[in-house]
């Protein structure tokens, strides 16, 4: 370091000199079981709740993604004819992350941050991670993607149904190129979407769990101390889901009691969300001794009866469940809350599963220290780039460059702790992911699991954060 500047060599010793004091921080650590705010909620002002079925009422184990995964192959092999091959592909549940985009042109699996920009370490053909040259050949020299290429070409992978989709769409496509496969990318993406759709659609996985239960539902101890205490506080109770009443009634037996539906004033199934939201569609009655859908018109939800099909025009007109005091719940920020929180002003509340293990490895001591250290480089590279500006020395920008890659290193070491392949669910480097993002424009709260409810008295008011702009000074409230 002899020709660098001796206002660089303070800085530098002063970073090592705090970076040698780390203490892990154990006092302020964030519980698992917090509910995050986006926006003021008063649950006292909350007179209707309504929840989605899966991922909400209702966790399942890994075993549920690996049964998809294992179905959809099976589709793609004996419907489509894809090779025999694929039917020894495994489902590795440690691969991909909810949040992901298929590039339908290209057949990679990409992570896009809330500003359009592909991460540089979150690009994967097949299982083979791309470098950040070869992002750039790719994409004509930036890594923005313009939203008519998004529109047009990007499918979002969003709920966790998801994780399945993505793992079997890198797996199929690095099959096809281990064999030197010739394959068209768009035609690989619609039938892959088909596959996996009909997974669902057929009815195929909805019988497998319910043969069962315990393999792929996790228990859920604490849902009908949830159900009772809102109904005896006054609140009306209503269910909204794509899936049948079949599914659903095995499932809420099994995880509340055969008389689950006394808490709900209504339950709406095969609803087709989020088509439900913004087409017109007449509900009918479910008949639940005779398992048959009824032919003649409801006028009338009738409280403790089930319907399907159905709209939320409809919903509202025959309830007048409109506005602020209803809340709804779910794990599909498109399917199941942008459209109500937009169209009518409903709250809305996700469930994200993947809070409890972020914020778990956010609060190591391993993590909490790159994020130190990462949080020091920052500072140091600014104190640089100020002395750089009139001592343009050769030592001085090799350490600058030198710092850099340790701030790039830093922020992969980071996530790399989440999820080695693709970070975090909620981050791309130090944006907002696209999926947090758009959980921070459609969602008023959100948690790891629809139980953390009870740890909040119905008087409670959710607050949210102060959203800090770049340009707002760094305060702190006394401790």
């Amino acid at each position: 370091m002899g020709g660098v500047s001796p206002g660089i060599r303070a800085a530098v010793d002063e970073f090592e000199r705090k970076k040698g004091g780390f203490r892990a921080d154990h006092t302020h650590r964030v519980s698992t079981r917090h509910i995050f705010a986006n926006n003021q909620l008063r649950l006292e002002q909350i007179d209707v709740v309504g929840f989605d079925y899966d991922y909400t009422l209702c966790h399942y184990t890994v075993e549920l993604q690996r049964l998809i995964y294992d179905m959809a192959k099976h589709t793609l092999v004996e419907r489509y004819r894809y090779p025999d091959g694929l039917l020894a592909l495994q489902f590795d549940p440690s691969f991909a992350i909810r949040g992901l985009a298929i590039d339908s042109e290209k057949a990679l699996l990409c992570k896009i941050s809330s500003h359009q920009k592909l991460s540089y370490t979150g690009v994967f053909r097949g299982r083979q991670r791309l470098s950040k040259h070869e992002i750039l050949q790719l994409y004509h020299g930036s890594r923005h993607i313009p939203i008519s290429y998004r529109d047009r070409s990007m499918k979002p992978l969003n709920d966790l149904f998801s994780v399945a989709h993505a793992c079997l769409f890198a797996d199929v496509i690095q099959f096809f190129m281990d064999k030197s496969i010739t394959f068209e990318p768009r035609a690989v993406h619609e039938d892959m979407d088909a596959a996996i759709a009909d997974v669902h659609t057929s009815g195929r996985m909805h019988k497998a769990v319910v043969k069962n239960l315990p393999k792929y539902m996790e228990p859920n101890k604490k849902l009908r101390t949830l159900l009772e205490r809102y109904t005896d506080e006054g609140k009306k109770l209503f269910v909204l889901t794509n899936s049948s009443f079949r599914y659903i009634d095995a499932g809420l037996k099994y995880m509340v009691g055969d008389d689950w539906r006394k808490f709900f004033e209504i339950t709406l199934v095969s609803a087709k969300k989020p088509d439900f939201y913004t087409r017109y569609r007449t509900f009918r009655l479910f008949d639940v001794d005779q398992r048959q859908v009824q032919w003649q018109a409801v006028t009338r939800l009738e409280p403790n009866h089930v319907y399907t099909q159905g709209s939320l025009r409809q919903l509202i007109m025959l309830k007048g469940w409109g506005g602020r005091r209803v809340l709804y719940i779910g794990d599909s920020l498109f399917s199941d809350l942008v459209e109500p929180n937009r169209i009518l002003g409903w709250r809305t509340g996700a469930i994200i599963r993947e809070l409890e293990t972020e914020i778990s490895i956010q609060s190591s001591d391993a993590y909490q220290a790159l994020a130190y250290e990462h949080a020091l480089v920052e500072d140091l590279l600014r104190h640089v780039q100020r002395h750089l500006y009139n001592e343009q020395y050769d030592e001085n920008i090799a350490l600058y460059n030198e710092y850099i890659a340790v701030h790039s290193s830093l922020q992969e070491r980071m996530e790399a702790l989440i999820n080695p392949n693709f970070g975090s669910v909620f981050r791309v480097e130090s944006h907002p992911s696209q999926f947090a993002f758009s959980a921070q424009r459609y969602v008023d709260i959100y948690s790891s699991r629809l139980k953390n409810l009870l740890e909040y008295p119905k008087t409670y008011t959710f607050f949210p954060e102060r959203t800090r702009l770049p340009h707002d000074p760094t305060l702190q409230a006394p401790r």
